[in-house]
This record gives structure tokens, sequence and C-alpha cells, in this order.
């Protein structure tokens, strides 16, 4: 619940922003991950880390650093909670598909209130789906291990 009531703040205020900002390489670079959301649906393969990634998209085109900043948590959280989901609930990937679609759709217009409205719908179905899959709203969100990152040598530090 704590990361749902934290991203149903900042990331309807990222597509707010980003309506009045995305340049035409963001909007293609969001366009290509709908695009890529597409075919992992249709292939039945995960698409969280999309997911996240298009999330990500919008809040660098906000062109707000606080703001990238400030989802950055709501990003490593979000990931396990949309893998879930998506095992339970089949529909996830289309309806999660078509809020993206709506949202692109109202960035490349410039049209901030739309791209808020289905930001936080697309926010708000993410909580019902939850609900539907019997899923509890309440437990903690755990960061996926981060098993790719390579380990920097210790320094010896100076006396």
């Amino acid at each position: 619940r704590e990361l749902w009531d934290v991203a149903v703040v900042v990331e309807p205020c990222a597509s707010r922003l980003a309506a009045g900002r995305a340049s035409a390489a963001e909007l293609a670079e969001l366009e290509a991950n709908v695009a890529a959301t597409e075919a992992a649906i249709a292939a039945g393969e995960p698409f969280a880390e999309l997911d996240v990634r298009f999330h990500a998209l919008v809040a660098r085109a906000s062109r707000n650093r606080v703001l990238m900043l400030a989802r950055e948590p709501i990003g490593l959280l979000y990931r396990p909670t949309i893998e879930r989901l998506q095992a339970r609930l089949p529909q996830t990937g289309r309806r999660n598909l078509e809020a993206h679609r709506r949202i692109v759709g109202a960035l490349r217009r410039g049209d901030a209130e739309e791209a808020e409205l289905w930001t936080r719908r697309h926010l708000v179905d993410f909580q019902r789906g939850y609900r539907v899959a019997a899923l509890d709203l309440e437990s903690p969100a755990v960061a996926p291990a981060r098993t790719t990152a390579r380990r920097r040598p210790a320094r010896a530090m100076a006396s």
C-alpha cells in the first residue's frame, strides 16, 4: 500500500509535466517501449521490466530532476508487484498496454490533464487488479536482488 500511496501522487505528476516537455525523440522512445510491451504480451513473455522502463521514460521527459529522483524507489519496488499481478491475472498485460497507449497519446498531443488522468486511472486499475487477484496490498514490495552488479574493489583507507 505504501508504494501505491506514493506512486499515485508522483507518477501522474510526472505525466502532467511530460505532456508539455517531451521531445520528439522521447515520444519515439515511449512508442518503441509500447511496441515492445505489445510484442512481449503477445508472446506471453514477462513485461514488468518494460513497464518500469515506461514510467522512467515518462519521468525523464518531465525534465524535473527532483521528480526523477523521488520516483527511483518506486521503479525499484514496482517490478516485483507487477510480476505478482501478471502471474495471477492474464488480462493485466492488455490493460497495462491500453493505459500506456493512452498516456503516450496524451503526451504526443501535449494534453497534460489527459496524461495525468490516464496515469492515475492506470494506477487505480493496478490497485484494483491486486484486489481481484486476492493479493495482499499490505505485503511489502521486495526489490529484486541485483545479480548483474559488479562489486567494486575495496579501496585502501588513507591514514
